[in-house]
């Protein structure tokens, strides 16, 4: 396998950071400006590309090409992938096909299974595709490919977007101490956040997305296999991992979607799972995992109510005995912070639910606390609600809407809230052992 990939090596070109290439090329020279990123800057390989199978140490030499060509081809196969990949550390070597797509131009399923079959044919380990859609992890391709296709060759996405967020974090985080590789990787986050680049920002969620609203407002029924579940479900999936890119930009950390364990293995329970939702509770719900946070940030798509609702939810401290003193503990970490449009919602079990403005709980705590309520609130959650009745179903509309409300929720809620954390044991004096003795 080692000869066979040192064939195709001499065969193709080293990516370059400055291509020369036509003005209507947008494709390759993304791609070109992208793997010789990854060449010369270690600190941006190790952080895309782990995610996509590879082992990177300090000693790894990762070697970029373009105009990939392969010594032993099929003769009817027509594809010719946009780049290759070689991670080369002592011994072992892993290396990966990049196949990319930019501006509206989506991959299709036959494209990615052609690459996959060539890179299982020439010994290469993984089929990495770039594009202007969204997976909410590089796992989960946005395009269905046959099963049988991924047993022996791994497959990983990623949007443009998620790579000029990396990118961005990366060059404004002082991670990398070299100056010129902070140079390289403020002119890659300059080229690719340029409107020309063909790198576009996730606008509106699908056309299928009016028709499921006025489904369920009209009480009709949907069905799993339907166009319309299936095309609202994968644009909120893709809208989720849009917000926690531009949140990670905003922040200059690296915000996720949270995934449970059987999600992030399996993309098609994820997928399925949602889909459920949407049908049987008429809503959508994701979640973001922001760095240092007392919780994820959730973001819930209500139907039937058209709102959306930002929560973040923390456990009531567990050394206070009365209702009024945890939710004190609550009002008292916005002090003095803006708490417009912030409520407090407490959770007492049994489907009993409290909900109240920030402002009146801080000074009014019983305002979301049962009559009689002697125990503590099972869960508080800090909620912000958009009423947006027509505006929900406005494809373009609602992602504006929680795209610009998103960090202000943030910038009031998630950034000053804390979660209780147990006090550490005082040292207690032993006993004597025999009431005259004291123990050693």
């Amino acid at each position: 396998m080692a000869a066979q990939i040192d064939d195709i090596i001499d065969l193709s070109h080293p990516a370059r950071l400055i291509p020369v290439v036509a003005d209507s090329k947008k494709e390759e020279r993304a791609t070109s400006i992208l793997l010789a990123a990854f060449s010369v800057v270690p600190a941006f390989a190790h952080d895309v590309l782990s995610e996509a199978g590879a082992r990177i140490g300090k000693r790894s030499e990762v070697k970029c090409f373009t105009e990939v060509t392969f010594p032993i081809q099929d003769s009817d196969s027509k594809g010719r992938p946009d780049g290759l990949i070689v991670i080369t550390q002592g011994s072992k070597r892993w290396s990966a096909l990049v196949e990319s797509k930019i501006g509206t131009s989506d991959l299709t399923s036959q494209q990615v299974e052609t690459y996959l079959d060539i890179a299982k044919a020439n010994g290469i380990d993984s089929v990495i595709t770039i594009s202007n859609q969204y997976a909410s992890d590089p796992q989960h391709h946005p395009v269905k490919v046959s099963k049988v296709k991924t047993r022996s060759v791994g497959l990983f996405h990623f949007s443009w977007t998620s790579l000029l967020s990396r990118a961005y974090v990366i060059s404004e985080s002082q991670a990398i101490e070299d100056p010129e590789q902070a140079y390289i990787m403020k002119e890659v986050v300059r080229y690719y956040s340029h409107d020309s680049s063909g790198v576009s920002a996730f606008t509106k969620l699908h056309s299928h997305w009016k028709d499921a609203c006025e489904t369920i407002h009209n009480q009709g029924s949907l069905t799993k296999t339907s166009d319309i579940v299936q095309n609202s479900a994968s644009s909120w999936i893709q809208l989720g991992k849009y917000l926690s890119l531009k949140l990670s930009m905003l922040t200059q950390s690296t915000v996720s979607i949270a995934l449970s364990r059987r999600w992030k293995s399996n993309y098609a329970d994820y997928f399925s799972d949602t889909c459920d939702q949407l049908i049987k509770a008429h809503s959508l719900t994701t979640q973001l995992n922001i760095p240092n946070t007392a919780s994820p940030i959730s973001i819930h798509a209500d139907f039937t109510r058209r709102t959306i609702t930002f929560c973040m939810t923390v456990k009531p401290p567990q050394d206070k005995l009365r209702p009024t003193a945890a939710l004190n503990w609550l009002t008292r970490q916005f002090k003095g912070k803006d708490q417009e449009n912030i409520l407090i919602r407490a959770n007492w079990g049994r489907n009993v639910v409290m909900i109240a403005p920030l402002d009146v709980c801080t000074t009014c705590p019983d305002m979301v606390i049962p009559s009689g309520a002697k125990t503590l609130p099972a869960s508080l959650d800090i909620v912000m609600i958009l009423e947006l009745n027509a505006r929900f179903k406005a494809t373009k509309s609602l992602v504006d809407e929680i795209e610009r409300h998103l960090p202000d929720y943030y910038d009031k809620v998630g950034r000053h809230l804390i979660k209780w954390i147990p006090k550490p044991p005082k040292i207690t004096p032993m006993k004597e052992d025999n009431g005259d003795t004291p123990l050693e």
